[in-house]
């Protein structure tokens, strides 16, 4: 039993349909993300994340201040140190998605970030 010549053309272009429409919703998606992200929810993501992960007593989210990034493809940087200490502080380095571009404590001991940069 043969197939309309009809629905050969649905089944050639379903294909085609299905990707343009798969890359519509992950666009759409990565555009939502981008027009809703403050840099406050960066700040607060990163201080968390400093908070949580300081192997310092006493490290509390108001160690952390953040600057523009001055960095290709870096948005904001985030320093946080505990007490204002700069010899024990860490810089995360923030894309415009949210994402770690750089920065960290194991990118802090291999001298990739240098807390110095935002004194001033």
């Amino acid at each position: 039993m043969a197939l309309p010549a009809g629905s050969l053309r649905v089944l050639f272009w379903a294909p085609f349909v299905l990707l343009v429409l798969g890359v519509a919703v992950v666009v759409g998606r990565a555009g939502y993300v981008w027009a809703n992200l403050t840099e406050s929810d960066v700040i607060e993501k990163y201080a968390a994340r400093y908070v949580a992960s300081s192997p310092f007593e006493g490290a509390v989210r108001t160690d952390c201040v953040a600057r523009p990034g001055v960095d290709r493809g870096v948005w904001i940087s985030v320093a946080c140190a505990p007490g204002g200490d700069a010899t024990r502080g860490v810089v995360y380095h923030v894309s415009r998605f949210g994402g770690l571009v750089s920065g960290g404590w194991s990118a802090q001991t291999e001298g990739i970030d240098r807390f110095e940069e935002f004194e001033s």
